[in-house]
């Protein structure tokens, strides 16, 4: 906690503590500021999260962020999302969804388990990438050059990772907090088990179900959402209700950590490609903040990605599993858990469209001010003369109205000017009227 600084009543007194003198006569008024009386103290503002992402950083420095970011998420999507059967929001999940599409439909017609299995692994984690290099492109001309250079670095780096990791053996068979696999097959046994689904219970006798053994053989990841009756089996890890539950934890935990990654690339300046670039060149430089819209954008393609990979899959397989139980699966249901815990997160940690005030105090304003200036920040700004209270100076403080996605880059060019400016970020709650919005990502 950072210390306060106040006059020292004796020089000769070392206290542990400040106090404070609340009399406002004239006596307790300094006549004169002496810079022995008083400490000099760095201030962190709270409210910003990740700070330390802030500030003056290199390009080098940023995309080593962004690769350490792919390869973190890239074990993260193995383990949460590829092994358990959610699924990703936007057009990742659209991916996902015809990967898992294919893998159904060659496993289907009898093709090679290895030859099934690489195709699926290639288009899981290669078609996300090869998908987005004509937004590659649109971004490195509309958007800016830094901006573009740090999302693809990120989507490269996890694509190769994840690539490679699909090759470990065994990594398919891991489970952080419980399998998830269709219950017509243990990973552990490699024997089929015959536990309850929709279609194997009469009364209180339970039969063995092909079915859901199929499925699981095919790779098809598809948990029916039925609990009701005698069938909740929620205790029991051979059951899909209990495979249920676990997707449910997985969504939770996928949301909380892909939001905090996310949250870091975008302060270092780069994001997550796909929708993104849409979404931040509308809100940047067409004045259009688009989350609401995004937000129905990523559910779509959520249900596409969803239905194709998981219910279409599952009657590829076997007409039986045109059910409504595997349309309103709990892969779905889980999935659409985690896109509104990653939103809400996500918003708290770095909100994309919120718009902030900014106020700096230097004594190098009119640097800044050009500095900015010639960086092509075209924000109304405006300078207010201020007098400090100890010394008595005159003081200027220039501030400022912005979104909140600019802040990391305007840091970055403050610093670059004076080191010790104290910078104020406060929330806006709305603005009524015009003004420019910077070019993200055009600094060299």
């Amino acid at each position: 906690m950072a210390k306060i600084a106040t006059k020292k009543p004796n020089k000769n007194v070392k206290e542990k503590t400040h106090k404070f003198n609340f009399s406002f006569s004239s006596k307790s008024q300094p006549e004169s500021f002496n810079k022995n009386n008083y400490d000099t103290v760095n201030l962190k503002a709270g409210t910003i999260k990740f700070g330390r992402f802030y500030g003056k950083k290199s390009l080098k420095y940023r995309l080593i962020v962004s690769i350490v970011i792919g390869i973190v998420m890239a074990f993260v999507i193995q383990l949460t999302l590829k092994n358990t059967g959610l699924y990703n929001s936007g057009l990742m999940a659209v991916v996902q969804g015809i990967a898992r599409i294919t893998q159904a439909s060659m496993g289907n017609a009898g093709i090679n388990a290895k030859i099934t299995t690489l195709i699926f692994n290639l288009l899981f984690w290669g078609l996300y990438f090869i998908l987005n290099i004509p937004l590659f492109v649109f971004s490195f001309k509309k958007i800016g050059k830094t901006f573009t250079l740090i999302t693809i670095v990120f989507v490269f780096i996890n694509t190769v990772v994840g690539l490679g990791i699909s090759y470990i053996p065994n990594i398919d068979h891991i489970f952080i907090f419980g399998n998830t696999v269709p219950a017509g097959e243990t990973h552990d046994l490699g024997q089929p088990v015959y536990p309850w689904t929709p279609y194997d219970h009469i009364g209180t006798e339970t039969f063995p179900n092909p079915l859901s053994n199929l499925f699981a053989q095919k790779g098809v990841y598809v948990i029916p959402f039925d609990f009701n009756g005698d069938n909740w089996q929620v205790f029991n890890p051979d059951y899909d209700p209990y495979k249920a539950v676990m997707l449910f934890i997985y969504a939770l935990v996928y949301g909380l950590i892909s939001a905090i990654c996310y949250a870091c690339l975008y302060i270092v300046g780069g994001c997550t490609a796909g929708g993104d670039f849409v979404s931040i060149y509308y809100s940047i430089n067409k004045h259009k903040p688009l989350g609401g819209l995004m937000i129905i954008v990523n559910g779509l393609c959520l249900l596409i990605g969803a239905i194709t990979g998981s219910y279409i899959s599952a009657g590829i397989i076997d007409k039986a599993g045109f059910n409504w139980q595997f349309l309103l699966s709990a892969n779905l249901v889980a999935s659409v858990i985690y896109v509104v815990v990653f939103g809400i997160l996500l918003n708290h940690f770095y909100p994309l469209h919120q718009m902030v005030k900014v106020e700096i105090m230097s004594e190098k304003i009119n640097t800044i001010k050009n500095y900015l200036f010639a960086n092509n920040y075209t924000h109304s700004m405006s300078i207010n003369k201020m007098t400090g209270a100890y010394t008595g100076k005159n003081k200027d403080m220039l501030w400022t109205v912005c979104l909140y996605v600019e802040t990391p880059n305007i840091i970055r060019l403050i610093r670059k000017v004076d080191d010790k400016a104290t910078i104020l970020i406060s929330t806006v709650r709305g603005v009524d009227g015009t003004f420019k919005i910077y070019r993200q990502g055009s600094e060299q």
